[in-house]
């Protein structure tokens, strides 16, 4: 366990009142005095962890259509072979163009048209 972490503070007057205000909006174990703030009392301010929670973001939709990704599958049929259209979409775990999740969409399609490139 971590030591708090003393902060002596040397302001007077306006300032000294000022950060008793802020200081005091923060609920604490301890309760201080402008008196104390004033005579440089030392302050012990105690530390917190913050957790951060990553959370899952789904995958923004794509402009990818079945269609699209259909005329893709046709035209490297054509070009390479059915038997090469199908190895693609065996990658994906997919038998055929209509039984692909449409999340898979957008990432089909660039392996398609790579392959369509590459011809």
């Amino acid at each position: 366990m971590r030591k708090p972490t003393k902060i002596i503070f040397e302001f007077e007057g306006e300032d000294a009142a000022a950060l008793y205000d802020e200081l005091t909006s923060v609920k604490s174990s301890s309760t201080t005095t402008a008196a104390q703030i004033e005579n440089k009392t030392p302050i012990a301010i105690k530390e917190t962890k913050t957790r951060v929670v990553k959370k899952q973001v789904a995958p923004a939709p794509s402009d990818v259509t079945l269609q699209t990704i259909t005329q893709q599958f046709v035209k490297l049929a054509n070009a390479q072979g059915h038997q090469r259209a199908l190895e693609i979409l065996k990658q994906f775990d997919a038998k055929s163009v209509p039984t692909l999740k449409p999340e898979q969409f957008a990432e089909v399609s660039a392996t398609l048209q790579k392959a369509l490139e590459s011809s």
